[in-house]
């Protein structure tokens, strides 16, 4: 049995887990948005990267995450035909 430690943070704190069992502590969307957007701690940051340096789900999650922060940091260039409509 291979025994997988992770670091994840819980209110700030940078916690330790491990999956010896079944369970498996995963990185929250929020901790990855923050992440994404470059708004962490430096401890935060420094434990997210070592959670996500052996993690394949939350790496997944953070390229979701960073694929809608990208989105959203597009500038609109025109307005969608259904604002117009709206008076």
């Amino acid at each position: 049995m291979d025994l997988c430690v992770h670091a994840t943070l819980q209110n700030g704190e940078m916690m330790l887990t491990s999956n010896g069992s079944s369970t498996k502590t995963h990185l929250r969307r929020e901790t990855l948005g923050l992440y994404a957007l470059g708004d962490l701690a430096v401890r935060e940051t420094l434990a997210t990267e070592q959670h996500l340096s052996g993690c394949a789900r939350c790496k997944k999650n953070l390229r979701q995450v960073e694929a809608v922060v990208a989105a959203l940091r597009q500038p609109v260039l025109e307005s969608p035909a259904w604002a117009a409509s709206r008076g």
